[in-house]
């Protein structure tokens, strides 16, 4: 059984800077503007989706994590056990070489888009556009995995 592990999240190949001092920041280390308020959430969620892809090194393991923990999608907790996390990690990156792709992201915004219910958007943009602020990559992983384990297209509670 294959458990789909991620909405979205590659390694951080152009995450190294060839600044020897170390001193400045990476393309994925700096804090990215949100798109315009008015504009579509399926916007948002492009940046966002392509900012995790910029952060990868960070952000699929601190989803696998929060993924197991919270055992979403049901069965992952126990998938963990049974392969180790390690052999979990390399299959979520192994499907995140494939869902990071640009047409990938793409159709993963355009699904959150068309189904997300219209009371839950301006929640989902206000945390989208937090997480976009957030610099460097490990600040954004903090912020960014919660909305991944959030069903944002499912009603709003109560």
């Amino acid at each position: 059984m294959k458990t789909s592990l991620l909405v979205a999240p590659l390694l951080c190949f152009g995450c190294f800077s060839s600044d020897p001092a170390g001193t400045a920041l990476s393309s994925a280390d700096q804090a990215l503007s949100a798109p315009a308020p008015d504009a579509p959430i399926g916007a948002s969620c492009t940046s966002l989706m392509r900012r995790q892809r910029d952060c990868s090194a960070e952000f699929i393991p601190a989803l696998v994590q929060g993924r197991v923990e919270h055992d979403v999608p049901p069965g992952v907790r126990a998938r963990d056990a049974a392969i180790g996390r390690s052999s979990l990690l390399s299959e979520a990156f192994q499907e995140w070489s494939e869902d990071s792709k640009d047409a990938a992201i793409a159709r993963t915004c355009d699904y959150i888009a068309r189904e997300l219910p219209a009371e839950r958007a301006d929640a989902l943009r206000s945390a989208l556009d937090e997480c976009l602020a957030e610099s460097p990559c490990d600040a954004f992983t903090r912020c960014a995995v919660p909305i991944n384990l959030t069903p944002w297209t499912e009603p709003s509670p109560g």
